[in-house]
């Protein structure tokens, strides 16, 4: 199992140039996200300081995703970002470093909310009455040389991502009406369905316990709600 600990990021000014260390780690996987990482300083570093940035990350990462955006807000923080425009900096600079898409939009908002949310881009994001533990179990690969061909043709691409969209609401329909605590069979089944869609579009076994979620790359992360 992965475990979630503290991560402490230290930022220096220094005259030019962007250096990025995540200490303690060194393997592929966190190559990846001092990639991304360092694309994100770099659009702050030419554009608004003019100064170069020295940025050291300390700690066990468990989901780099996750550990993209809290370090990413937390920096824009120091540098003095107003809390109102956090979020709209943040995706202007994901756009540019190649994560624009829903999976970092939500992650931020809930951050930014510090709440378990029920999220679906361009819509009001719903929040959970109670906190959910989450454990990081692992992480696999996608052999995208796998990825189903069918799933470019349009008719069941636009399936897909409108059974994902209307599991999505499933969910917030329920929560609004009968609150969280009477929801957890539907979550279960969205575990069910989530695994189901890796496994059709990528041939990824579904795991024991736990679902797969998104991560950096062509990584996957298996979480569990226990």
């Amino acid at each position: 199992m992965l475990k979630s600990t503290k991560i402490t990021l230290e930022i220096d000014i220094i005259d030019n140039g962007v250096q990025v260390n995540i200490h303690g780690q060194a393997n592929g996987y966190i190559r990846i996200l001092e990639n991304y990482l360092r694309n994100f300083f770099n659009k702050i570093a030419s554009e608004a300081l003019g100064h170069g940035i020295d940025v050291n990350v300390y700690g066990d990462i468990g989901y780099g995703l996750g550990a993209y955006v809290a370090l990413t807000l937390e920096a824009l923080r120091l540098f003095g970002v107003d809390e109102k425009e956090l979020l709209d900096i943040s995706r202007t600079i994901d756009r540019d470093a190649g994560l624009d898409n829903v999976v970092v939009n939500a992650l931020k908002t809930t951050y930014t909310m510090s709440k378990p949310l029920v999220y679906r881009d361009n819509e009001e994001p719903i929040a959970l009455e109670n906190n959910l533990e989450i454990e990081f179990i692992g992480r696999e690969t996608i052999d995208y040389s796998r990825e189903l061909t069918l799933a470019n043709q349009q008719a069941i691409h636009s399936s897909i991502v409108h059974l994902g969209g209307y599991m999505v609401l499933s969910i917030a329909r329920c929560i609004l009406t009968r609150g969280s605590n009477e929801c957890l069979g539907l979550l279960e089944e969205a575990e069910r369905i989530v695994n189901g869609m890796y496994y059709i579009l990528y041939g990824l076994n579904p795991p024991n316990k736990g679902h797969y979620i998104p991560d950096l790359g062509n990584y996957v992360t298996i979480i569990n709600i226990p």
